[in-house]
């Protein structure tokens, strides 16, 4: 079993370690909203893998080499806070 937990939650404007959360739902009066989806996540289903989705990110050249890095770098930051991501979908 895999779920997507979290689509498309950083800006298009980010870029490498200059990622941003997009104004959303949950953001920004939720600013931890991720390490929650994902833990909460985690708790309901601890063999599911979970994953982390965004689009133009399907190549780290070209145009869509900024925004690539920037989701690299935010899910490798959570990664080492201990936040349970499994895998990333890419579009």
């Amino acid at each position: 079993i895999a779920w997507d937990v979290v689509n498309e939650a950083l800006s298009d404007y980010s870029t490498g370690d200059d990622w941003e959360y997009k104004t959303s739902t949950w953001y920004p009066m939720v600013p931890d909203f991720v390490n929650i989806a994902f833990t909460t996540a985690r708790a309901s289903c601890p063999d599911c893998k979970l994953f982390y989705n965004d689009y133009d990110i399907a190549s780290s050249s070209g145009w869509m080499k900024s925004k690539s890095d920037a989701v690299y770098s935010f899910v490798s930051e959570l990664l080492s806070q201990g936040i349970p991501i499994d895998g990333i979908g890419m579009q």
